[in-house]
């Protein structure tokens, strides 16, 4: 971002208040969006009026459908989460910047590619069989990026509610009610409301491998296992 700031390329940051609109699905992949203050939830609409959340971008990410030299519609909308600041790169100064310095290339590449690994991180979510430890292994990744310091040395989640969890790991919002209950009867976590607070985070990666071994045939190790589920492979 400071290579693009000296190139002059770099417009202010806009302030969103929580609940605004920063683009919508099947606008133009018109600029490069970079979050510099807050959260932002990217997710489709479908019928019913029903919103899925795809996931949540955090201070200093990139987001947002751009291809340059290439035309490029949003794939998903983006609302702010939290009150928010945001730059928009406009994608004819990417373009610009691009061509004036390869370093700028550089960054931007290495952008994509940690936007990339975040998503393969949420694909890891998916690989458990049951809804606990997909649950176990979301919750850590959201307690990693987007936590806080809550009270009795806890780590508190952003707001989230049950259906939002649900469509994270491709479950019914019933079952993560079920998984939820679960967590809280063996001490990993307290929630009031929408508040979430993991008590216990290395508790959560346990329960996670703790159910990956109970529906595994194959006898591994516990540091395979774990390996494994960091590398996003399949358990």
């Amino acid at each position: 971002m400071e290579r693009l700031r000296r190139l002059e390329v770099v417009p202010p940051a806009r302030p969103y208040e929580a609940g605004e609109e920063l683009f919508l699905k099947g606008e133009p992949g018109d600029g490069l969006y970079v979050l510099t203050e807050g959260m932002v939830r990217l997710y489709r609409s479908y019928s019913g009026g029903k919103e899925i959340l795809l996931r949540l971008v955090g201070s200093w990410e990139p987001f947002g459908d751009l291809a340059p030299g290439v035309p490029l519609v949003q794939g998903a909308s983006a609302r702010a989460f939290t009150a928010c600041e945001a730059i928009k790169v406009p994608k004819v100064f990417v373009e610009r910047a691009i061509k004036a310095d390869r370093e700028v290339a550089v960054t931007l590449l290495t952008l994509c590619g940690l936007e990339l690994a975040y998503g393969k991180e949420l694909v890891g979510c998916l690989l458990p069989v049951t809804t606990d430890a997909r649950l176990g292994v979301l919750l850590t990744l959201l307690a990693e990026r987007f936590g806080e310091a809550g009270s009795e040395g806890g780590v508190l989640l952003p707001p989230l509610t049950h259906f939002d969890l649900a469509a994270m790991v491709a479950t019914t919002r019933e079952s993560v009610t079920a998984a939820m209950r679960s967590l809280r009867h063996q001490g990993v976590l307290k929630k009031e409301r929408r508040t979430i607070t993991v008590l216990k985070p290395e508790g959560l990666t346990e329960v996670a491998l703790r159910q990956v071994r109970a529906t595994d045939p194959s006898p591994r190790s516990d540091t395979d296992v774990g390996q494994r589920k960091r590398a996003g492979d399949a358990p």
